[in-house]
């Protein structure tokens, strides 16, 4: 087809995925069961992404296009897109008041980073830097150590070690509990999924193993707090 139109293979791609029209190669997944209603209710009610519902239903971007054109669901311009409505009252409380960082909140709404951003600015709250980590430790894990009795040092820097470059920095440890001989250190999803950062902490979990055997790391992650996996783990380092 494209020899035939005189383009690329990318420009027949591109208005094969505007109009909806699924590719030979991707009509066996066609086949794969999607309740209207529920769609509907996605992309409509909930206002999620074409991508996000894609990732969920373990399809690509092409195939719920294609499914929203045959259930008559109508796609959102672009400025809808960005104009997405967000509760301004609760946004200023997650993020303000509670101290929720920008990964978590677009996590629970399953929006853009910059789609929040926009928001925050439009209620005239200063975004806060992504090394916040102060902020995201006092509002989290300290709250919870305390109310266990467990006494901690937070962002407690350790010695450089040999095998850190020279130009390095030293490792530092968000939460160290030496009485029970701890690293307690707090993940979120959005930057520690990252697959080159992922590298760095495995590296620093080998050094840390090496060069302090007897201190175990602990790892909580940002959504542990909202299933309460975080208290029950913080809970479980004095049994």
């Amino acid at each position: 087809m494209a020899s035939d139109f005189g383009v690329n293979k990318n420009t027949i791609s591109y208005y094969l995925k505007k109009y909806g029209i699924v590719t030979r190669l991707n009509a066996d997944y066609m086949r794969k069961e999607i309740d209207p209603s529920w769609l509907r209710e996605q992309y409509d009610v909930k206002k999620r992404s074409i991508n996000h519902i894609a990732r969920e239903v373990k399809l690509n971007y092409r195939n719920v296009l294609a499914r929203m054109i045959k259930f008559g669901i109508d796609r959102r311009t672009s400025k809808e897109s960005r104009n997405r409505t967000i509760d301004g009252v609760w946004l200023r409380e997650q993020y303000e008041v509670k101290r929720r960082t920008l990964e978590d909140i677009t996590t629970e709404l399953k929006i853009r980073n910059q789609t929040v951003k926009a928001k925050l600015k439009e209620l005239g709250i200063a975004i806060r830097s992504v090394n916040d980590y102060g902020g995201r430790i006092s509002y989290t894990l300290i709250p919870l150590l305390e109310k266990a009795g467990i006494k901690h040092t937070t962002s407690h820097v350790l010695p450089k070690l040999p095998e850190q470059k020279p130009c390095a920095h030293p490792y530092e440890i968000d939460e160290y509990l030496p009485e029970i001989g701890v690293f307690l250190e707090l993940h979120g999803e959005y930057y520690h999924n990252v697959p080159r950062r992922m590298e760095m902490d495995k590296r620093k979990s080998e050094l840390l193993t090496k060069h302090y055997p007897n201190i175990k790391q602990v790892v909580i992650w940002h959504k542990d707090f909202r299933t309460g996996k975080a208290e029950q783990t913080i809970n479980q380092l004095t049994t």
